[in-house]
């Protein structure tokens, strides 16, 4: 019933302003889609790509900036988030997540260790961002092993690439987070002068923990740890169970729950405290060309929520495991203010306080080398070469105590010619070199350390023949992984597309692409033995898994006139030896035992968007979008469904834009996720309807931007079923966000 009130109410309001003018035919909308840089030969509209792109930016962004990436990506369709805490989230890409997902900046890996585990954080903070742009599809092509699901290219104002007017320009953000308590504030100046240039920036963010409507824990895990607790409780715990039950009955809520020392209203050691700094130079010359250096620094530090390192190991005075598992929600003198839930004990009579709170305390280190030289030679266009090296460390922390130490020493050279085999036949080629150095000691270090270093070439080429436009492309990739447990693993992954575009007419067009694409396993694939306790399993490694192997197609078709744009694409993908977490019915340290195992699988789904463009004057345009996605993921020989794969979805937005302020509404729907795999509960259904309002003044010789958010406006149980703790961690009720931007 939420959904068509929520449905209804939003088309409502799209009908109620449509009518107030009608569409110029005389005005000409320039431009109704923006340039994606990533995957092809050079920048072109998202319309006209044969692998389907999305691009965040301008006002688009801003309405979707949220505090972490994978939240920011959210509502594009076929992305979702695997959000774990107030301060991890990574995007999901037609139901592929970690070492599927490549997530660049500026066109470089970042280099973290996200793609290992879902409570590790992708070190880019979202507020210095000038776009991001996103290929859903496999671009392993160009960009390697981890973009055989699709690739996150973030391109941060941070290094400067535009060539400004002298002088000094800056930037001062603050956004204010009700959900949270949460401030954010930064600055970013760049000084012009000459052929130079500078840009400095820094910025704060400090987010308490964030308000849930009602309860952390799901009815359905609830229901199954009781269900589990009643097996196995002996007489003397059942009566104290309902001793526990009667003194708290007054305290039932409509779901059943009859706790009332269960979290409740607000996610204890969802906090998320960060900082970023950063400092870059820029030389420009000759006709276009330029050369840049920029350091920059991320700082973390946040809580993992629903995330216990006593699983399964800990007893109470009775005797007894935490059925729940859960972590005593005391984090340090600076959360001091949820202590007073430490006073009481939990239906087993255990004690808050017995557990310590687990956070994660993040650095990371990153310079960057961009060098673009342009040529305009009848052959050869342009070089780019870019390296970047990262030291990145993050320790995980059971209250005061150090628990777990993760390091990555990478780096990354990333060189590519731009040619033309003639004027309408465009190439480019290129080399790509990584090395890693992976490191992990402590409790949750499941994963040896190992050095995994590859080695790769690749081409793309472009013929264009009146409206229709071929592309082919291969690339080659030897990776060698070395560790001191096992052999090594070393081979060569070889992937191949093709693809054509084609312009029925002014209006509409098509792109089919075809591709066969290799992922080489990653280190915890092979290697992997131990409890990963962020998701509650005992992984074990397989060192005889080989090359996965992908064959898939992308169909999509294209509208874009003044008063329809968008695409709608189907696609469909075959794995050979897809690298799964396999169960295999045994227990190890309490823990249920996963092994990563190689079977076929197949992925199947839709993605569209399109946008009616109702009114475009001089004075306002009025925009309604209207989204939808769906996957299935399942192995081929058993039909078992996979883990995590994201529910249906459909949306709804209506933007009002003016030359000084834009108003907005957004409404998504996620349909209930019961296709699941062994041992995962389905996920409800829910509704999420977001609002904003912006204003822009010029004023005292500055720019002024005022917005305000309304998110979760229904105060909606939200949970992503593509989150491992989706049944303990509930993403924020209602929140209101107040931001001032204001620009020199």
């Amino acid at each position: 019933m939420k959904f068509k009130y929520s449905y209804i109410y939003t088309l409502i309001v799209g009908l109620l302003l449509a009518p107030t003018s009608q569409y110029a035919q005389d005005d000409e909308i320039v431009e109704l889609s923006p340039f994606i840089s990533s995957g092809n030969t050079a920048p072109r509209s998202v319309n006209e790509t044969i692998l389907p792109a999305s691009v965040l930016t301008g006002d688009a962004l801003l309405d979707s900036l949220n505090t972490t990436l994978g939240e920011t990506l959210a509502n594009i369709p076929g992305v979702h988030s695997n959000t774990f805490a107030g301060g991890a989230s990574r995007p999901v890409i037609r139901g592929f997540d970690g070492p599927r997902i490549r997530i660049m900046e500026n066109g470089l890996e970042i280099m973290d260790v996200s793609n290992t585990s879902p409570d590790h954080a992708v070190a880019i903070e979202p507020f210095f961002v000038r776009s991001i742009e996103v290929i859903r599809g496999p671009a392993s092509l160009l960009y390697g092993s981890a973009a055989i699901g699709g690739t996150v290219n973030v391109i941060d104002r941070r290094t400067n690439t535009l060539q400004l007017t002298p002088g000094v320009t800056g930037d001062f953000i603050y956004e204010f987070d009700t959900a949270s308590e949460g401030s954010t504030a930064g600055a970013l100046f760049t000084h012009t002068k000459g052929d130079w240039s500078v840009t400095v920036s820094a910025l704060l963010r400090d987010h308490q923990d964030y308000d849930i409507p009602g309860y952390a824990e799901s009815d359905l895990f609830r229901e199954r740890e009781e269900e589990e607790e009643h097996g196995h409780d002996d007489d003397d715990d059942h009566h104290e169970d309902e001793d526990h039950d009667e003194e708290h009955e007054e305290h039932d809520d409509e779901h059943g729950h009859e706790d009332e020392e269960e979290i409740k209203d607000t996610l204890d050691n969802s906090f998320f405290e960060s900082q970023a700094y950063s400092a870059s130079t820029t030389r420009f010359y000759g006709n276009n060309s330029r050369i840049s250096l920029t350091w920059n620094q991320y700082d973390s530090l946040y809580g993992l929520s629903g995330h216990s390192h006593e699983h399964g190991h800990e007893e109470d005075e009775h005797g007894h495991e935490d059925e729940h598992g859960h972590e005593d929600e005391d984090h340090d003198e600076e959360h001091e203010e949820h202590d007073e839930h430490d006073e009481h004990e939990d239906e087993h009579g255990h004690e808050h306080g017995e557990e310590e709170d687990v956070s994660i305390d993040l650095k990371s280190i990153r310079v960057a080398l961009d060098w673009v030289h342009v040529l305009d030679q009848p052959i050869l266009q342009s070089i780019e070469t870019r390296f970047a090296f990262t030291d990145y460390q993050h320790t995980e922390f059971e209250g005061d105590e150090t628990g777990t130490f993760f390091g990555n020493e990478a780096w990354e050279l990333r060189s590519e010619a731009n040619y033309l085999l003639s004027e309408v036949n465009p190439g480019l080629a290129g080399i790509q070199l990584n090395s890693s150095d992976f490191v992990a000691i402590g409790e949750e270090a499941f994963t040896p350390p190992s050095e995994t270093e590859d080695l790769a070439g690749f081409v793309l080429q472009e013929w264009n023949v009146g409206d229709t436009r071929y592309e082919a492309g291969a690339r080659l990739e030897r990776r060698i992984i070395e560790t001191d447990v096992a052999a090594n693993y070393e081979d060569v992954a070889a992937s191949f597309s093709g693809g054509v575009y084609h312009k029925i007419d002014d209006r509409f067009a098509v792109a089919i692409s075809a591709n066969r694409s290799q992922r080489h396993p990653i280190s915890t694939e092979l290697y992997a033995d131990g409890a990963h306790l962020a998701t509650s399993q005992y992984e074990i490694g397989d060192k005889s898994l080989g090359l996965e192997t992908s064959t898939g197609i992308d169909a999509t078709f294209f509208w874009e006139d003044e008063l329809i744009s968008g695409n709608i694409t189907v696609f469909a993908s075959d794995f050979d030896d897809y690298i799964y977490l396999n169960p295999t019915g045994e227990i190890e340290d309490e823990l249920p035992v996963f092994q990563f195992t190689a079977e076929d699988a197949e992925f199947r789904g839709v993605e569209a968007e399109f946008t009616w463009h109702a009114v475009h004057t001089d004075e306002y345009q009025l925009h309604l979008t209207a989204l939808y996605d769906y996957i299935d993921a399942e192995l081929t020989t058993t039909s078992d469904n996979l883990p995590r794969v994201p529910p249906q979805r459909v949306g709804l937005s209506v933007d009002l834009d003016s030359d000084n302020w834009n108003i907005g509404t957004r409404l998504i729907h996620a349909f209930e996720q019961d296709d699941t795999a062994f041992e995962e509960l389905p996920t409800d259904a829910y509704t999420d309807i977001s609002a904003f309002a912006s204003y822009n003044v010029e004023w005292q010789g500055a720019e002024w931007s005022f917005m305000f958010k309304v998110r979760n406006a229904l105060d909606e149980e939200i949970r992503h079923h593509t989150s491992s703790t989706k049944d303990v961690a509930p993403r924020p009720g209602r929140s209101f966000v107040f931001s001032l931007g204001i620009r020199l």
